[in-house]
C-alpha cells in the first residue's frame, strides 16, 4: 500500500532546511512568509533580538483583496515594503517558509522588491556573450546589461591572448564597479 505524503510536514522540513542557512539581524532582518488557504501573512523579523519589526497580512484594512492569491500577494508585498521603509529597513533576507518560489510567493517577493526592499541573500546575475578577447567594449556591454536588467553581477566567459579561458565578472554594489578576473586553464 502506498503511504500518503504529509504535505504540511514536508513544508516544515523544507522550512527548517532554509532556516538553518538564513537568519535575520538588526541590519538585515528576515522577511518571513506564511500562506494559509484563506490568507497570507508576512513578517520582518530580527532573529538575534527575537522581535518582529514589521508585519502585514491580508486581514489588514489596507489590503483590499482578502484572499490567498497573486493579487493579494502583490498588495501585501507593496504594503510590507512601505511599512519596512517607514522603519528604515532597506535590505532583508527572504524566507520563503518552505513554499516553492513560484506563483503567490514569487509575486509577493517581486512586489516587495519593486517597492524598495532589497534582497540581501541573493544577487541578480546576468550573462553576456562577448567576443574572443577582453577589451573595453566588453566591459561596456556588461555594464549596460547590468543597468538594463537591474543585475547586481554580470558574468562573461572570454579567452585571453594566450588562449586561457577567463571568467570576468562585473559587480555593481552601491555604485562602485569591482572587476574580478579568475584564471582557468582550458
Amino acid at each position: 500500500m502506498i503511504k500518503k505524503i504529509d504535505r504540511k510536514a514536508e513544508r516544515e522540513r523544507r522550512h527548517a532546511r532554509v532556516r538553518n542557512k538564513i537568519s535575520g539581524t538588526a541590519d538585515r532582518p528576515r522577511l518571513c512568509v506564511f500562506r494559509s488557504n484563506n490568507n497570507l501573512f508576512v513578517q520582518v523579523i530580527d532573529d538575534v533580538a527575537g522581535n518582529t519589526l514589521v508585519q502585514a497580512s491580508t486581514l489588514d484594512k489596507e489590503v483590499k483583496t482578502k484572499h490567498s492569491n497573486k493579487e493579494a500577494a502583490k498588495e501585501l508585498g507593496t504594503l510590507i515594503a512601505k511599512r519596512a521603509a517607514d522603519k528604515k529597513i532597506k535590505t532583508v533576507v527572504f524566507d520563503r517558509g518552505g513554499y516553492i518560489y513560484h506563483g503567490v510567493i514569487k509575486e509577493l517577493a517581486d512586489a516587495a522588491r519593486n517597492n524598495g526592499l532589497k534582497n540581501a541573500s541573493g544577487k541578480y546575475i546576468g550573462f553576456v556573450d562577448a567576443d574572443d578577447y577582453i577589451d573595453v567594449t566588453m566591459y561596456e556591454k556588461m555594464y549596460k546589461k547590468a543597468e538594463d536588467n537591474k543585475c547586481d553581477i554580470v558574468i562573461c566567459n572570454v579567452n585571453d591572448v594566450k588562449g586561457k579561458e577567463k571568467k570576468v565578472s562585473l559587480s555593481l554594489e552601491e555604485g562602485i564597479i569591482n572587476m574580478d578576473m579568475i584564471m582557468k586553464e582550458k
